[in-house]
This record gives structure tokens, sequence and C-alpha cells, in this order.
């Protein structure tokens, strides 16, 4: 699976020669799924509506780059959180953080932007098996909704420990952990590496948030701290791990291939979410490192996104 085109082409020319030139090619591709492109705001543009029919979605507009998403999976984003009405037209806001109640759910989260749609969580609930008591580690955690389902499965003996790097997002998560009073989660303000130590990250206070190093991305970078799950572990006074949530946008070849002797001792059962690095998606490396550890993996489809989920489980 090759990376789609507009990601390439921001790794070749640049964020900003892509910030000013996007727009128009955005309204192209758009046009094609009978969508209008509006912007709002002039010099600079602050707000993207994407329109489907009586649907308006608004975006920020230094979240351009997941408009292309955004318009490949139009429904997956728009019907993720309840709409408002107004004058008849139907308006899912994501341009600045918030609050969205979840579909599925009708229960209220904090956003930074875009919503944790349930589909994906439904599936690590599913998978993750577990029973009350359990320990999991949400690596990437967002904003929190998967932490919410988790604190709820493991019960008030388990423990949720939930790593989010991103200062934005982590803010959000530690409001989301108030409002719904889970006691059983732990915040962390750090990223998952191989390694503990300090690295540069770049936040967008969103779900793409990255080390630096991984993607290459030049804007709004600062450094964040980073641990290793052996550490994780005796910092946070872990014995037994149950389960592993692993989205982190690039890093999971790299925390994998160190955690073979982590993986052995714990054996976890785990999820995670490939991605894209130099136009290529490693599912396949991912797979290989489970594989060394001792793991058989299952490429699984996530719905409503293109990417593909793996979920390994100790031989």
């Amino acid at each position: 699976m090759k990376q789609p085109l507009i990601y390439r082409l921001v790794k070749s020319v640049g964020v900003d020669t892509m910030l000013a030139t996007m727009p128009g090619f955005l309204k192209l591709i758009a046009r094609s799924k009978g969508i209008k492109v509006q912007l709002e705001g002039k010099k600079p543009v602050e707000t993207i509506t994407l329109i489907e029919g009586n649907r308006h979605l608004r975006v920020s507009f230094r979240h351009l780059i997941y408009c292309y998403d955004i318009v490949n999976n139009f429904d997956y984003y728009f019907s993720a959180v309840q709409n408002k009405t107004m004058d008849g037209i139907q308006v899912v806001d994501y341009s600045k953080p918030g609050m969205h109640t979840l579909t599925e759910l009708d229960l209220a989260f904090y956003f930074t932007s875009f919503a944790e749609p349930l589909d994906t969580t439904d599936i690590y609930i599913e998978k993750a098996a577990l029973k009350a008591g359990d320990v999991v580690f949400d690596l990437g955690s967002y904003c929190g909704a998967s932490s919410w389902a988790f604190s709820k499965a493991v019960g008030s003996q388990g423990r949720v420990i939930s790593l989010e790097p991103d200062s934005e997002n982590f803010q959000a998560l530690n409001k989301n952990i108030k409002l719904h009073s889970l006691q059983n989660v732990t915040p962390v303000n750090k990223g998952i590496w191989s390694s503990t130590t300090k690295l540069y990250f770049q936040g967008e206070g969103n779900m793409g948030s990255a080390i630096k190093s991984i993607l290459g991305r030049e804007s709004n970078v600062y450094e964040v701290d980073v641990i290793s799950l052996d550490d994780m572990c005796q910092e946070y006074e872990v014995t037994h791990v149950e389960f592993i949530k692993m989205d982190i946008e690039g890093s999971e070849v790299e925390v994998l291939d160190s955690a073979s002797d982590f993986l052995r001792r714990y054996k976890p059962r785990l999820i995670i979410e490939p991605h894209f690095i130099n136009g290529q998606i490693n599912t396949n490396l991912v797979c290989d490192a489970l594989e060394k550890a001792g793991y058989s993996s299952e490429v699984i489809p996530q719905a409503g996104l293109p990417l593909p989920l793996v979920y390994a489980v100790p031989t």
C-alpha cells in the first residue's frame, strides 16, 4: 500500500509550500467526490468547511492536511459525533477544541480537534478480551476516549496507563479523565520509545502528532520526554500487562524492535496501527518485529479508514 499522493507531496515540497497551494488541490479532489470546499477568513485562512449536501464539517486551517482523508471518508468523520442543526444545515465543527457527544455512546468528551470514532475502539475492546483487574497500556491515547473504554472494561481493580506526548492532547486527556471520574486511569505526558530520553516532537493538537525524526515534520516542534516499556513498568510499579494499544504515528517498529524481552516476560495481547514511513506502510515490519518476539499476528481492517490494524497474541 502506497502513501496517498497528498502526503508524498508534503514530504517532497514542504509543509509551507503545500499550505499555500493545497486548497486548490483539495477543491479539485473534493469536487470529484461531490464535496464543496469553502474557505473562511482572509490572509490567513482560518477555517475550511467541507460541504456534502446539507452536511457541513468545519476544520481548522492548520489541520488542512487531514482534509484529504475527510473527503475520502466523510461519513466516518461526520457521523462520529452528534451534529448541530442550524437553519436546516447539519454542522460538525472540529475547527477548535471543544465538547462533542460521541454518537454511539451519547456521551460527551472534550476533543482538541477530530473525535475518536468508536468503531475502532470497539475493535480494541473486542480483541483485548479484558476482565476485571487487568492492566492496559494505552500508548498514544489522544484525548482519552479509548482510555475511557478500557477503564470501564478493567473495573476499579484494574489500571489503564495512558501515554500522550502532545501537550494540547494531554490537557484534553486530563479534562476527560476528570469529567468521567476515571480513577483507574493514570495520564502520562510522555511518548513511548526504545529508551528513556528526550526527543523532538511535532505537536499539532490532533491525532497525527509524531516524533520529528520519524515523519520529518518541521512545524510546531518541541522537546518531549519518552520512556521505554521496561522503564514504564518500573516507574509505575506494573507487575502484569494484559493488553497494549499502540497508535504512535510511525514509532511502532522502533518500540517493538527493542521490546522482545518485555513482550516475552509480560505476554500482553496487542493492537497496533501501522503507519506510512517514507511513502510505504510499515505493516510487514510490524509483523516481523512481533514474530521475532514470539507473537503471531493478524492484519484486520479498521472500520471506516484505509489503515489496517495488527492484532497480535503470544504464541
